[in-house]
């Protein structure tokens, strides 16, 4: 597995804006103690077990690779922060998160308790482009609906989610797949990051987004001109109603213009396929545009393995027969 995050370092208001989300979650009613999970209490001996193989891990690692160590080495005799905080670059900033007592709803939880709610204005507020990235894309018709609109209006929406080949969750693409000639026909752009770039655009995109085994899970979204929200807000269900989420507006046309760069990165036809919406005679089907060393490559079929394809059709078939059942 390879991972690589896309972080934001908050100080100042905005910090203590998180510090109040951690304590209305750490003094919920519905957070409990570590300890009512475990069946026996950990012993002694238990954590000598768990000291020696950290330990033996450790040294693992560093014969394998032993030029890490000693670079991550260096920061303990070399610190760097002094370093870091004269690079940051101020701006305000806003946070938001979820009221912990959304989980309580039987049904969909308040409006007003959600994420979602606080964003929507700066969403609503896109005047030129809305470039989002998210690793698990799920619209529904709502969202197909908004985005749309948004596109209707002029707004040049582009999103950048996972390929079937790239993606950690199958499940997940099956649920984002019937979306998209939808969102294309609506003037919505697709972009699907790829399992394997071409060398040259690796360290560009790997900037950008978490890799899962492949796979995009860093959500910076949107960046509408009013600044980019950073957060852990996936555009699909599970994230609006029922996780609980936070995240961070950032008021800075510098940051703006740095993660722009990069999300437009992340979509160049070295990294990811851009979805296209083909009409034949009457028929709809889709095609995948990318590089090859620096040459145009269309594919006509989805990208990924049978075996994935086959997840995500079971997946999607599975869906489609509790829909009817229910």
């Amino acid at each position: 597995m390879n991972f690589t995050d896309l972080d934001l370092l908050a100080a100042g208001p905005v910090a203590r804006q998180l510090g109040t989300s951690f304590d209305q979650y750490w003094n919920s009613p519905l957070s409990q103690p570590a300890r009512r999970l475990r069946w026996f209490a950990p012993s002694p001996t238990a954590l000598v077990r768990l000291r020696a193989r950290l330990h033996h891990y450790l040294d693992s690692e560093r014969t394998r690779d032993l030029a890490l160590y000693n670079r991550l080495r260096r920061y303990a005799t070399a610190p760097q922060l002094d370093g870091w905080l004269q690079e940051l670059t101020w701006a305000h900033a806003q946070a938001f998160w979820d009221a912990p007592r959304k989980v309580l709803a039987e049904d969909e939880p308040d409006w007003q308790l959600l994420l979602t709610h606080q964003l929507q204005p700066t969403l609503d507020g896109a005047q030129r482009e809305l470039l989002l990235v998210s690793s698990y894309f799920v619209p529904m018709n709502q969202g197909v609906a908004y985005l749309g609109g948004l596109a209707a209006r002029g707004v040049d929406v582009r999103v950048l989610t996972n390929a079937l080949e790239a993606t950690d969750v199958p499940a997940v693409h099956a649920g984002y797949a019937p979306y998209r000639a939808a969102l294309l026909a609506q003037g919505v752009k697709l972009y699907e990051l790829r399992a394997r770039p071409d060398q040259k655009a690796i360290r560009a995109a790997l900037q950008l987004w978490r890799i899962r085994n492949p796979a995009c899970t860093a959500r910076p979204w949107p960046s509408t001109g009013a600044g980019p929200f950073i957060g852990s807000f996936n555009f699909d269900p599970r994230s609006v109603l029922w996780n609980t989420e936070v995240g961070v507006l950032v008021d800075s046309p510098v940051l703006t213009g740095r993660l722009r760069q990069l999300m437009l990165q992340g979509m160049d036809p070295s990294v990811s396929y851009a979805v296209k919406r083909v009409e034949e005679r009457g028929q709809v089907r889709l095609e995948w545009v990318s590089e090859r060393d620096g040459q145009p490559r269309v594919l006509h079929h989805e990208p990924g393995s049978a075996w994935r394809r086959f997840n995500a059709w079971v997946v999607k078939a599975v869906g489609t027969g509790a829909d009817a059942l229910t």
